[in-house]
């Protein structure tokens, strides 16, 4: 049997400004780690 562990997902929305720039360090990391381009 194989056992796997279901993980919910969840969703944030954003409608504060300060609330969105303050995750630009996360999205910048995210994006280093996935080797991507702005804009792709």
């Amino acid at each position: 049997m194989n056992k796997t562990t279901h993980r919910a997902r969840r969703y944030d929305v954003i409608t504060d400004e300060a609330q969105f720039r303050a995750l630009q360090p996360e999205w910048d990391a995210l994006w280093t780690r996935a080797q991507g381009h702005y804009y792709q």
